[in-house]
């Protein structure tokens, strides 16, 4: 995947954006563990929260899931329109401000999620009800999230999650 990532954000002249935590999924085995770890299945309903490039989308699609995708970066937004085969949707929105009422029932959320705002979407995405949820985050933030009480990690995230 990095073979066709690397010409992929020259050909747009783009690179990661540090300001929106940007990071982007370059092994194609892992796009296939998180698609089997969400048990992705045909005509399944996904919410993708920042895709990017869009590695991870075109994987639900290949599946034929109906995604919707929502992207924060105008130039990634509008380039995620060369995976269109009917069954995706993208909105070009900060997930923060996304009405999650415009979405259909009984969604799975399946996102690699932007480092540096996990915890408010986490504190959003629990708020709201999703058939399931499968998240990709930074190590140290997982550590925090699966932190038992009295360890030197433990804190408010642990609380919370």
């Amino acid at each position: 995947m990095i073979s066709q990532l690397i010409p992929f954000l020259k050909r747009i002249d783009a690179r990661p954006k540090k300001n929106l935590s940007q990071n982007f999924l370059i092994d194609a085995k892992i796009v296939s563990q998180i698609i089997e770890i969400a048990e992705v299945q045909s005509g399944d309903v996904i919410l993708e929260i920042g895709p990017g490039p869009g590695a991870l989308t075109a994987a639900l699609l290949n599946k034929g899931a109906r995604v919707y995708a929502v992207e924060m970066d105008p130039l990634f937004a509008r380039e995620l329109e060369r995976l269109q085969n009917g069954k995706l949707q993208i909105f070009q929105s900060d997930f923060l401000q996304f009405p999650l009422e415009r979405l259909p029932k009984n969604i799975k959320v399946v996102a690699n999620l932007p480092y540096h705002i996990t915890t408010p979407i986490l504190e959003r995405l629990f708020a709201h009800s999703f058939s399931s949820l499968t998240i990709m985050v930074q190590k140290e933030v997982a550590d925090r999230m699966a932190a038992q009480a009295g360890t030197k990690i433990y804190g408010s995230l642990s609380v919370f999650v």
